[in-house]
């Protein structure tokens, strides 16, 4: 569970850090699934670029990812940071290696308008007051970035326009007053973050190659993304009622009602 100030935190910036939550051992393991899953794969799942592989919904893969993105601490956070019962939207990987004009264009890399700043729902949409925490809040659409190798200023991880999920705007008109800040942290710690927040994605400027999971959660009357449904003999594998409804959707068992705000 995130605490208070956990919680706070992600009111007031639209994110936040959760640090050292999996291991050596369950680091290990996810990295070795990505290797595994890098290459090979339909193209309709696999997106590869020189410098960077992208697998979309690899809880359709391996047990190893279902552990992970679907660990008992990331779907409380979710259900703390939602409000309600969660189902899952989407999940993917990325391995990201140095990008080869790193010496020569640092500076050029770097620029604002040269990232690919995003978000999927507007804060007017997203956004909403906690029931009876007023320095807490509620967000619809949150991902969870699993951090699998050390995240530090250079080594492209994700940049936030601090606390832009409450801004409306085009980044060019939120950047004026939320600054853009690098999320860093060790391996093995999870970064929780609205889809209201502005973020994108930066390029490796150090000597290291960067792996991260991604999986996003939403109410249960949202809809799974395109791509992104689970077949029926996975759910059928899934022992444990609670992690099988939320891939599914709460309504594939019968509606089990929204548990309360926490």
């Amino acid at each position: 569970m995130l605490t208070d100030e956990q919680l706070k935190h992600f009111a007031e910036h639209g994110w936040v850090m959760e640090p050292d939550v999996f291991g050596a051992d369950q680091i290990d393991a996810c990295r070795q699934a990505m290797d595994r899953h890098a290459d090979g794969h339909p193209r309709d799942t696999l997106t590869e670029t020189e410098i960077e592989k992208v697998v979309q919904c690899i809880l359709n893969y391996e047990t190893t990812f279902r552990d992970t993105l679907m660990d008992q601490r990331i779907l409380d956070a979710h259900r703390q940071l939602t409000g309600t019962e969660i189902r899952h939207l989407t999940n993917w990987m990325i391995i990201r290696h140095p990008h080869p004009d790193r010496k020569e264009k640092r500076d050029a890399l770097m620029q604002p308008e040269t990232l690919g700043w995003h978000r999927d729902l507007r804060p007017k949409w997203g956004m909403y007051a906690h029931d009876s925490e007023p320095e807490r809040i509620n967000s619809l659409f949150n991902n969870s970035t699993v951090l699998l190798t050390d995240i530090g200023k250079d080594d492209g991880g994700t940049v936030a326009l601090d606390g832009s999920h409450k801004v409306e705007g085009t980044w060019q008109e939120v950047i004026e007053t939320c600054a853009p800040r690098q999320i860093e942290g060790s391996a093995g710690s999870v970064i929780h973050f609205s889809e209201c927040l502005m973020h994108t994605g930066v390029p490796i400027l150090s000597e290291k190659s960067r792996y991260v999971m991604f999986v996003s959660y939403g109410p249960p009357w949202f809809k799974t993304w395109y791509k992104s449904e689970i077949p029926e003999e996975i759910l059928e594998s899934i022992q444990d009622e609670e992690r099988r409804n939320i891939l599914a959707g709460w309504d594939r068992l019968g509606y089990h009602g929204q548990r309360p705000v926490i």
